[in-house]
């Protein structure tokens, strides 16, 4: 849970600084940690924030 927090924080900072390629690796990081623990739900969310954040980072 610690890495969690670690990676949100940084997302957080990404998302502030308009950094859509570094959001995108955080959420895709996010979407897996999410997956491996088997919360569907949140796997789901992190995932289309990583679309979205990978089609600004262009």
């Amino acid at each position: 849970m610690e890495q969690y927090q670690s990676w949100l924080g940084d997302y957080l900072l990404s998302r502030r600084d308009e950094d859509h390629a570094m959001a995108a690796d955080l959420a895709r990081d996010i979407c897996e940690f999410w997956a491996e623990k088997g919360n569907q739900e949140e796997h789901d969310k992190w995932r289309g924030r990583y679309r979205q954040h990978l089609a600004q980072a262009v």
